[in-house]
This record gives C-alpha cells, structure tokens and sequence, in this order.
C-alpha cells in the first residue's frame, strides 16, 4: 500500500512540473530585423552622393511674348546621385538672379534621380528682361559645394505695333548763302530725322536723297522709349553760284517700309556778287 501512495505522488509530480516545462501556447516572440521595404537608411548603407547636375528653363527665349505682357518662367533641375545610395534628403538652393531659395528632396534607397522646379513669375516683360532671367542649383554634397551650369532665358519680347516711317524732316547748314561772296567754296550738310512708329519691333528704313542717286539707310531697333527717330546726313562741297544753282534744293524719301517724302530744303540766297 505503501509503494503503491509513492507511485502515484511521483507520477503527479511528473505530470505537472513536466508540462509546464514545455511553454504555453499563447507566448509570442519579437523580431529585429526590420522589414524588407522600409526607406530608413541602415548604419551600413552608402550616403547619398551627388554626382550631376542639369538646369534647364523653359521658355528659353522671349520670342513670341508680348512686350508688356505677363509671363512665367520655369527651371527645373535634374538631380543625379550615384548607384547604391541608402536613400535620404538633399537640401539645395536655388540661385535665380540674385535670390537664393532654400529647398530639399528625398531619395528612396536606390533612386537615381530626381527632378525639382523653381517657377518665376514675371509681371510685365520687356525687351530688357532676358538678362534678368538666370538659374541655377546648388547643393552641399557632403561638404563639397556643387553648383549646376546657369540656364539663361534669350531673345526679345515681341511687340504689336507695325513697324512703319511717320515723318521725314530735313534741314540744312548752313542755312543761307546771304553774306557768302559768290563763287566761294562752301560745304553744306543736309539732315534727315526719320521718325518711326512706337511700339514695333524695329526694322530698317531705306532712303533717297533727291539731288543725288545716293541712298541711304538707317536701322532701328525693337521700340524703346524715346529711341524712334534717328539721323542721317549728306554733305555738298561747291562753289556757290549767283544765279543759285549751287546749294540745290533737296529732299529725301523713304522707299522701305513704307513710302513718304520730306518737304524741301534749300540756303536761303542770293549771295553776295
């Protein structure tokens, strides 16, 4: 009886204590090792390195914009980095004329590239303004400062007025031959002033003097004020004549773009015999 209580009392004891032993089903267990799509760089991964960088600006030129008008001007920048980065930020700055913008961007682990924007907004565009519009990047790449080539907006605004001659007026020096000994040699010097319309986007005006076969031509540039006329002259050398033959009357005439003569001009006379 008394072998048969031990019995029993071990082979509890073994039940339960063996049990036990063996775990629970409801125990978890924790995992370190992060997930295979996570962004965060590890401790060992290569920082992001900088290795090209592209500025562009579009539109690249003025032609085609109203002078006066408004418009915007946007530079993209390519940013390129090496193969087998771990991915993080890049901060920049733009520098667009003397302004400089701060910004930044983030690379993914094994991105090769991306592409930030700067849009300028130019209110009232004139013929002057592309030499304003200049930009580029600049990044810190791990201490070594990094500057992209500038991009640059070319050409000039376009205007809506017609290019065209409105008046001719012409005068000559000196402007009488009264006190001159006739037969005496004596230079007189014709000028035209040509004044064009406002607002175009300039030409060239071609020209005749009337007392000879000589032409003449002037250029005017894309409107500015105060710059829509210009001058051109002719000289005669001879001797001044009693019955005033010599300094001749003359004139001038627009041919191109468009035709229109001035009045008529001549020294006051007769010179002295």
């Amino acid at each position: 009886m008394l072998k048969r209580s031990i019995f029993v009392i071990v082979f509890t004891w073994l039940i339960v204590f063996g049990v036990a032993g063996c775990g629970s089903a409801g125990s978890t267990s924790t995992d370190s090792t992060p997930a295979a799509n996570s962004q965060t760089p590890s401790p060992n991964s290569t920082p992001v390195n900088v290795t090209n960088l592209a500025t562009t600006v579009t539109p690249g030129s003025l032609s085609g914009i109203h002078c006066g008008s408004a418009a915007s001007f946007t530079f993209s920048t390519v940013i390129t980095v090496a193969a087998g980065s771990g991915g993080g930020q890049v901060a920049y700055t733009w520098n667009i004329g003397s302004s400089h913008i701060p910004g930044n961007v983030t690379f993914a682990p094994g991105d090769l590239s991306k592409t930030v924007t700067y849009t300028l907004n130019s209110p009232s565009v004139q013929p002057s303004t592309a030499a304003s519009i200049t930009g580029s990047l600049s990044v810190d790449n791990n201490g070594q400062m990094l500057t992209s080539t500038p991009a640059s907006v070319t050409g000039i605004c376009s205007f809506s007025g017609a290019f065209q001659v409105l008046s001719i007026s012409i005068s000559v020096s000196p402007g009488a031959v009264t006190g001159i000994i006739c037969d005496s040699y004596v230079t007189f010097v014709y000028t035209a002033t040509i004044t064009v319309a406002p607002n175009s986007n300039g030409g060239t005006v071609l020209l005749k003097w009337s007392f000879s076969n000589t032409s003449a031509a002037v250029t005017f540039g894309p409107y500015q004020p105060g710059q829509t006329t210009r001058t051109v002259t002719y000289s005669l050398t001879g001797r001044v004549s009693h019955n005033e033959v010599f300094p001749p009357a003359g004139s001038i005439s627009s041919i191109t773009p468009n035709a229109l003569t001035s009045a008529t001009v001549k020294p006051f006379g007769p010179c002295l015999h």
